[in-house]
């Protein structure tokens, strides 16, 4: 995805703008709101990333063992060091 490549480039601003495109196309992708999580934990604005998980359509019955595992991992790693940009 263009976002993913954007992120990988360090240019985070297109990458969101990307995400938000094509969220806005395909509201309930699921894997968008996982990708986009990433961006905003990988650029420090966890509770976005909090946020963007919650939305995900259905996550309270069909991903609850998903999400848990998600936050747990947003949990653990929150105070590690963030990779260079």
């Amino acid at each position: 995805m263009l976002a993913e490549v954007y992120d990988h480039r360090g240019l985070q601003e297109k990458a969101l703008e990307q995400y938000q495109r094509a969220l806005a196309l395909d509201p309930s992708n699921s894997l968008l709101r996982i990708g986009l999580a990433e961006h905003y934990y990988t650029n420090g604005r966890m509770e976005d990333a909090y946020r963007t998980r919650r939305g995900i359509p259905g996550s309270r019955s069909r991903c609850r063992c998903q999400d848990a595992v998600l936050i747990g991992f947003f949990e653990m790693t929150e105070n590690e060091e963030k990779p260079d940009r």
